[in-house]
């Protein structure tokens, strides 16, 4: 997991991984970024993949 803070106090958490044209992937209300689990090694093979959780998840 890694953490990204802008200007803001917003604190964002991700998972990346793979390489080549990016792939992003976002949860819905009331799950976080590890709903993409399975989905992101699959196409990490491949691809740049990103999962990113909203503010107020995971």
């Amino acid at each position: 997991m890694a953490q990204y803070k802008g200007k803001s106090t917003i604190q964002w958490n991700y998972d990346h991984l793979g390489e080549g044209e990016t792939l992003l992937f976002i949860h819905g209300w009331g799950v976080d970024r590890r709903i993409w689990r399975q989905q992101t090694k699959y196409f990490s093979k491949k691809w740049n993949v990103l999962s990113v959780d909203l503010p107020g998840h995971g």
